[in-house]
């Protein structure tokens, strides 16, 4: 101190030169600091337990390849040990050096070198037992720095940084660690996914600010005893910044799982389970030895702020039973193989008639009329009454004509069609049904030498329709009908037209259509969904978009020698970019070979070139299928059908069977298997990277493998 009051008395001493007098005003704390005694360091965390803090210099000292060194102090009659390296202001290099051994909110103090140590012996870290990032380490506010986030400035009340220039607390309540705050989903899943094979529970939250959504990452709530070895194991993967926020009271603790990481390939399941009336997803399952028992992630159910979607139907298509009037009464159960990311029930018990009814008037004119009603126990949106079909016929001297409800079906090839645009697919009885809705037509036939040609006027059109809150298998986002956005200003009273030309010749048939209107498949809009208070969405729902299009389409079709070859293909405008669509293959006929019936093999391509949100199927996979034909008196039939991804390579197994079971009943099982996928983290922020990732087509579906058995009677 006496040197520097000589300097501020020569500071301000008259007749000194006013450039010396600059300079050493100028320097003045620079040189009082070196007579004193004092050096700059960096401090890179501060800990309230010496082993941890004995460990992360450690740690440090190897990234940085310098020395880390301890600096010991009292505040609030508790001892604090900072973690600190010198401060080279010449070293360029030192912030990014920083940077990439995780240190992010490093801040500079000045310290006597005598109170400065080296961590000894004990940097290394297996002279530690429990080595932890503590938090809690109260600084002085010239020394705080918080916590580097992307989502800065949302601290709550009940938000606290555990790195520098945090507040200890001694309460007995449970916390959240954040991780981490990304303003790109998939950077918040992969590091999501990190954490999981540390054994910590993981939650997610999607925070607004600024008009950008950020997306939380939280390991926990932890009691404040456990989070020594939470940190650490954070530490473990790089994570070496984080904050507290307190957990609502009554809810769970979160359990310490084995830190572990399973090879990929290994991985058979994950199970959900429900634990002090809370859901949470059971851990990873290793084959052989069957290791679980820990928590894989944290899922709250929330209930969905829009309605659920309105009911949708299907007719369980049947041509083995042919007559002008039939009438059918089925019931059933479909069972799932678990929960599912949803947390749905297990299995829901249905029932359903259907009748076909066909009445002459006269010699040319006929009527058609198709009820058709489901009950299911667990889905409302697929309890409903419809009508199939209500039509009026007119037969002429080479032309026919149509008026009323009825189905155009104009498939030719076995695992996807591309071609059917006329009705609207009935998907709230299945992801990959063929059952379709009645349309509302006008539809004029000419019968000629040279093929028959039919015309189209469409003057109504049906929504797409969804399976409910719960219904399965679906995403875990709900798509909200009543939002859907249409392209034609009178949205669904838009008239249609189609015209479509066959002909068949000798074993060749072909085929050319084209349509023009409201596309019968949408595309879809993701849209955030907030909790009336505002702040942070809580779920998010899929709105459909029903564009104006432009479609032509040729099929083909050649059977002869016991083979049939196959061809659907399009071009469609309209739909955002022009795309191409198609299916080819071919079948081998096998005749007598199982009890005397004919079995098909069949191999085709299939392939989609358009780029939505949601996936459509058939983009670029190879199905591969065996036909079992009803024969004589053999009233078998069905068939399996294995459709393989080339791009992602996920399998897709769908099981088809009857049997009659004498002259009036019959049984029937439907089945599909989803495999080789990738389950998602189960958080919103996790789901979205799902939605929104080419590689994950099936991901959503792994838990929600199925098989359906119904008995049917005949009247």
């Amino acid at each position: 101190m006496k040197s520097l009051t000589l300097l501020v008395a020569r500071c301000i001493t008259p007749g000194a030169g006013a450039l010396a007098l600059l300079m050493l005003c100028t320097l003045a704390p620079v040189i009082a600091e070196a007579d004193s005694g004092r050096t700059a360091y960096l401090v890179l965390g501060s800990f309230s337990q010496k082993a941890s803090a004995v460990t992360e210099a450690g740690r440090l000292s190897r990234a940085l390849a310098s020395p880390v060194l301890l600096h010991t102090y009292k505040r609030d009659n508790q001892i604090f040990y900072r973690v600190v390296v010198s401060a080279d202001s010449t070293d360029a290099g030192q912030p990014a050096r920083l940077a990439q051994a995780g240190v992010k909110g490093a801040w500079k103090v000045s310290l006597p070198p005598a109170e400065v140590t080296t961590a000894g012996a004990d940097s290394s870290a297996s002279a530690v037992k429990s080595p932890v990032l503590q938090a809690g380490s109260p600084e002085t506010a010239s020394d705080a720095r918080p916590t580097t986030r992307t989502d800065a400035g949302q601290y709550g009340s009940n938000e606290i940084a555990t790195g520098p220039g945090s507040q200890s607390q001694t309460d007995e309540a449970i916390w959240y660690l954040v991780t981490g705050s990304f303003s790109q989903v998939d950077d918040a899943v992969q590091q999501e996914q990190s954490l999981i094979r540390q054994g910590l529970e993981t939650a997610g939250a999607s925070i607004l600010k600024d008009g950008r959504i950020y997306h939380r990452v939280m390991v926990g709530p932890y009691p404040t005893d456990q989070h020594a070895d939470v940190l650490d194991r954070l530490a473990s993967v790089g994570i070496t910044s984080s904050w507290k926020m307190r957990a609502p009271e009554g809810t769970r603790v979160a359990e310490l799982g084995a830190a572990w990481l399973p090879e990929a390939d290994r991985i058979s399941s994950i199970q959900v389970i429900v634990r002090d009336g809370k859901t949470t997803r059971a851990g990873y399952e290793e084959q052989p030895a069957g290791k679980s028992g820990f928590n894989f992630a944290r899922l709250e159910t929330r209930p969905s702020v829009f309605p659920a979607p309105v009911a949708g139907n299907r007719a369980l298509t049947d041509t083995s039973f042919s007559a002008d009037n039939w009438s059918r009464f089925s019931t059933g159960y479909s069972a799932f193989d678990g929960e599912g990311i949803n947390q749905l029930p297990e299995g829901a018990a249905m029932a359903a008639f259907e009748g076909g009814y066909e009445y002459s008037l006269g010699s040319r004119q006929k009527l058609r009329f198709s009820p058709f009603l489901r009950w299911d126990e667990e889905d409302s949106a697929r309890t409903h009454a419809d009508l199939r079909e209500l039509s009026w016929t007119y037969s002429g001297d080479g032309w026919n004509l149509l008026a009323g409800i009825t189905r155009a079906d104009w498939a030719v090839t076995e695992s996807l069609s591309v071609l059917n645009v006329i009705n609207q697919k009935d998907q709230v009885e299945g992801l990959y049904t063929d059952s379709q809705l009645g349309q509302p037509m006008v539809k004029l036939t000419l019968v000629r030498p040279w093929g028959e040609v039919e015309v189209f006027v469409l003057p109504g059109f049906r929504e797409r329709q969804y399976p409910g809150q719960y219904g399965r298998p679906r995403l875990p986002f709900l798509v909200d009908e009543s939002a859907a956005v249409w392209e034609s200003a009178r949205e669904d009273r838009h008239i249609d037209f189609a015209m479509r030309w066959s002909h068949d010749i000798g074993n060749l048939s072909l085929s050319l259509s084209h349509f023009s209107g409201t596309s019968r498949e949408p595309r879809f809009n993701l849209q955030y969904l907030f909790s009336p208070s505002g702040g942070a969405p809580v779920d998010a729902a899929l709105l459909p978009v029903y564009d104006l299009i432009r479609q032509t389409g040729i099929s083909a079709r050649y059977a002869g020698d016991n083979w049939i070859w196959r061809l659907e293909a399009m071009a469609r405008r309209g739909q955002g970019e022009s795309f191409q669509a198609g299916v080819a293959g071919v079948e081998r006929l096998l005749k007598g070979w199982v009890a005397g019936q004919d079995l098909g093999v069949f191999l085709e391509y299939q392939h989609d070139g358009r780029d939505q949100l949601v996936r459509v199927p058939g983009d670029d996979d190879l199905a591969l299928g065996v036909k079992l034909y009803p024969s004589g008196s053999q009233r078998a039939d069905g068939s399996v059908t294995w459709i393989w991804d080339r791009d992602t390579h996920e399998l897709l197994t769908r099981i088809n069977a009857s049997m009659t079971l004498g002259d009036a009943w019959k049984l029937a099982i439907e089945s599909a298997i989803f495999s080789q996928g990738t389950r998602p983290v189960t958080s919103l922020p996790g789901y979205i990277y799902t939605l929104q990732n080419p590689d994950d087509e099936l991901g959503f579906y792994q838990d929600e493998d199925y098989i359906r058995v119904e008995v049917i009677r005949y009247f």
